[in-house]
């Protein structure tokens, strides 16, 4: 069963959370981690406006975050409503262990900075084709 809305904000006001550090801190720390690969591994756009605007957007949410002028709670929102999303049970959640928390913030950081940089399939698509 799928988190509830009320489990969900338990999660975010910290009632839920990994033991040895913040889910917040968890969260930048991975975000971070994504821009630089992301930045590592660009590719040529050059005569494909979907990938152009694609990168573009990706670029300005990378910036936000590489700098620490991002509101991270939007984010932390965001992968908490995922999780929310999946077939976790709210003691599945309360009993993960930090791997497990590192874990699904790894594996759905990009999902949640494509919501923020309001990326279009088609847009991704473009890019993922390059």
């Amino acid at each position: 069963m799928a988190l509830n809305i009320v489990e969900q904000q338990q999660i975010i006001q910290g009632k839920v959370s990994p033991t040895d550090t913040e889910l917040r801190d968890l969260v930048k720390q991975q975000a971070i981690r994504f821009v630089i690969d992301f930045r590592n591994n660009i590719k040529d756009t050059t005569g494909n406006a979907d990938a152009a605007n694609y990168v573009n957007k990706i670029d300005q949410v990378n910036s936000q975050i590489f700098f620490y002028s991002y509101n991270f709670s939007v984010m932390v929102r965001i992968l908490i409503s995922i999780l929310g999303g999946t077939t976790s049970t709210y003691a599945s959640v309360a009993a993960a262990a930090d791997t497990d928390w590192a874990d699904f913030i790894s594996n759905n950081i990009s999902e949640s900075i494509h919501l923020i940089a309001n990326t279009s399939a088609a847009e991704k698509a473009a890019y993922d084709a390059i």
